[in-house]
């Protein structure tokens, strides 16, 4: 029982309490292989903290870590089944991985997160949102519209399906 419990602690991050990378890539790859398998479909969204920096220089490091700890709560939040999960992707990004979920859910998903985030101090979140399409990869998707959220100003979202040969274009929601 303790040793159960020591293998959950390992696999959040321990700022956020969120799942951390390593144990979000495993179930990405486990609802990417269900879902190719059932036709069903998948969307991944990665949100970036937009103004972190800033917010660090101008507050400190305890505002900022309590910015992202109420960031990871809006997001956890936001998810609405139990089979969604939110992970904690890199040091300001979180990646919402949703099973059965199509464009138009994730891109709800997405205004729901950016409405529940508006009014923070100089805080906004870029959203990419990758979509599994044959063989591709929604994280390399994701990875691709939040570059081009992020590039586009505050705000945005961006939708990228995954593809085979990794040449899709980011398109704005």
């Amino acid at each position: 029982r303790t040793a159960q419990r020591l293998v959950r602690l390992a696999r959040r991050d321990p700022l956020t309490g969120l799942a951390e990378r390593a144990a979000f890539d495993e179930e990405l790859d486990l609802e990417c292989r269900r879902a190719r398998r059932s036709g069903q479909p998948l969307a991944l969204l990665l949100a970036g903290l937009q103004g972190l920096p800033a917010y660090l220089e101008r507050h400190g490091r305890g505002a900022a870590d309590n910015a992202l700890r109420h960031v990871a709560g809006l997001a956890q939040q936001a998810l609405q089944r139990p089979a969604d999960l939110v992970a904690r992707h890199d040091e300001d990004v979180f990646a919402l991985l949703l099973p059965d979920t199509t464009a138009a859910g994730a891109a709800a998903l997405a205004q729901r997160l950016q409405q529940a985030l508006a009014g923070e101090q100089a805080l906004t979140l870029a959203i990419g949102i990758g979509l599994l399409a044959d063989e591709g990869d929604p994280a390399c998707a994701a990875s691709a519209a939040l570059a081009a959220a992020s590039a586009a100003g505050t705000g945005q979202v961006y939708v990228c399906a995954a593809t085979a040969d990794g040449h899709a274009m980011p398109l704005a929601t």
